[in-house]
Protein backbone atom coordinates (compact mmCIF):
# COMPACT_ATOMS: atom_id res chain seq x y z
CA UNK A 1 0.00 0.00 0.00
CA UNK A 2 1.38 3.04 -1.31
CA UNK A 3 1.59 5.73 2.00
CA UNK A 4 1.78 9.89 1.53
CA UNK A 5 5.43 9.42 1.97
CA UNK A 6 5.69 7.43 -1.50
CA UNK A 7 4.16 10.10 -3.56
CA UNK A 8 6.32 13.16 -4.97
CA UNK A 9 5.03 16.44 -4.81
CA UNK A 10 7.82 18.03 -6.78
CA UNK A 11 5.24 18.22 -9.83
CA UNK A 12 2.22 19.12 -10.89
CA UNK A 13 -0.27 16.57 -10.92
CA UNK A 14 -1.47 16.96 -14.90
CA UNK A 15 -1.79 14.10 -17.25
CA UNK A 16 -4.37 11.97 -14.15
CA UNK A 17 -7.52 9.95 -14.54
CA UNK A 18 -9.00 13.34 -13.90
CA UNK A 19 -8.12 15.17 -17.17
CA UNK A 20 -9.29 18.47 -15.35
CA UNK A 21 -6.87 20.84 -13.54
CA UNK A 22 -9.00 22.27 -10.99
CA UNK A 23 -9.14 18.31 -10.34
CA UNK A 24 -5.54 17.88 -10.04
CA UNK A 25 -4.55 21.00 -8.15
CA UNK A 26 -7.03 20.20 -5.43
CA UNK A 27 -5.90 16.45 -5.75
CA UNK A 28 -2.11 17.92 -4.95
CA UNK A 29 -3.16 20.07 -2.09
CA UNK A 30 -5.00 16.95 -0.45
CA UNK A 31 -1.81 15.25 -0.77
CA UNK A 32 0.32 17.51 0.40
CA UNK A 33 -2.28 18.19 3.47
CA UNK A 34 -1.74 14.60 3.59
CA UNK A 35 1.88 14.64 3.85
CA UNK A 36 2.16 17.73 6.23
CA UNK A 37 -0.37 15.47 8.49
CA UNK A 38 0.96 12.72 9.00
CA UNK A 39 3.76 10.68 5.98
CA UNK A 40 2.99 7.17 7.19
CA UNK A 41 -0.68 7.22 7.49
CA UNK A 42 -3.77 8.71 5.43
CA UNK A 43 -5.44 10.62 7.80
CA UNK A 44 -9.29 12.04 7.44
CA UNK A 45 -9.95 15.32 7.06
CA UNK A 46 -12.50 18.09 7.02
CA UNK A 47 -13.23 20.77 5.21
CA UNK A 48 -11.79 23.40 7.67
CA UNK A 49 -8.79 21.38 7.28
CA UNK A 50 -8.66 21.67 4.01
CA UNK A 51 -9.43 25.45 3.85
CA UNK A 52 -6.70 26.12 6.92
CA UNK A 53 -4.06 24.37 5.26
CA UNK A 54 -4.31 26.15 1.65
CA UNK A 55 -2.09 29.14 1.26
CA UNK A 56 -4.45 30.45 -1.58
CA UNK A 57 -7.92 31.68 -1.26
CA UNK A 58 -9.80 29.10 -0.96
CA UNK A 59 -13.34 28.96 -2.37
CA UNK A 60 -16.71 26.83 -2.49
CA UNK A 61 -15.88 25.91 -5.76
CA UNK A 62 -12.74 23.82 -4.43
CA UNK A 63 -15.21 22.26 -2.31
CA UNK A 64 -17.71 21.35 -4.99
CA UNK A 65 -14.40 19.57 -6.15
CA UNK A 66 -14.26 17.35 -2.96
CA UNK A 67 -18.10 16.28 -3.61
CA UNK A 68 -17.76 15.26 -7.09
CA UNK A 69 -14.69 12.87 -5.84
CA UNK A 70 -17.13 11.33 -3.41
CA UNK A 71 -20.29 11.78 -5.62
CA UNK A 72 -18.94 12.08 -9.02
CA UNK A 73 -20.05 14.47 -11.81
CA UNK A 74 -18.60 17.39 -13.38
CA UNK A 75 -15.83 19.19 -10.86
CA UNK A 76 -16.91 22.79 -12.91
CA UNK A 77 -19.58 24.41 -14.75
CA UNK A 78 -17.07 24.95 -17.59
CA UNK A 79 -16.20 21.18 -18.78
CA UNK A 80 -17.10 18.21 -20.00
CA UNK A 81 -15.39 15.59 -18.12
CA UNK A 82 -17.58 13.96 -15.88
CA UNK A 83 -15.80 12.23 -13.04
CA UNK A 84 -16.39 9.05 -11.66
CA UNK A 85 -17.68 8.31 -7.84
CA UNK A 86 -15.51 6.96 -5.27
CA UNK A 87 -12.36 8.46 -4.95
CA UNK A 88 -12.86 10.33 -1.06
CA UNK A 89 -15.36 9.26 1.29
CA UNK A 90 -17.47 11.90 3.39
CA UNK A 91 -18.98 10.72 6.30
CA UNK A 92 -20.99 14.49 6.50
CA UNK A 93 -17.61 16.11 8.72
CA UNK A 94 -14.43 14.15 7.74
CA UNK A 95 -13.10 13.00 4.14
CA UNK A 96 -10.91 10.04 3.94
CA UNK A 97 -9.30 8.68 0.74
CA UNK A 98 -10.69 5.58 -0.49
CA UNK A 99 -8.54 2.62 -2.03
CA UNK A 100 -9.59 3.66 -5.85
CA UNK A 101 -7.93 7.25 -5.11
CA UNK A 102 -4.54 5.64 -3.24
CA UNK A 103 -4.13 3.15 -6.09
CA UNK A 104 -4.09 5.80 -8.57
CA UNK A 105 -1.43 8.02 -6.87
CA UNK A 106 0.71 5.21 -6.80
CA UNK A 107 -0.06 4.08 -10.23
CA UNK A 108 0.09 7.35 -11.76
CA UNK A 109 2.64 8.99 -9.29
CA UNK A 110 4.49 6.71 -8.03
CA UNK A 111 8.15 8.04 -6.43
CA UNK A 112 11.49 7.37 -8.32
CA UNK A 113 13.77 5.51 -6.30
CA UNK A 114 16.46 5.86 -8.00
CA UNK A 115 16.51 9.80 -7.01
Amino acid sequence: MFLPKDIPVNHSFMNSVFQNSECETILRNIVLLQRKTNLEAWSPFSWEDYKAFCTHRVTESERTVLDVFVNGGKASWNTSTYQQPGWLHFDGEWYSLTGKIIEMLGRDYPRNLSL
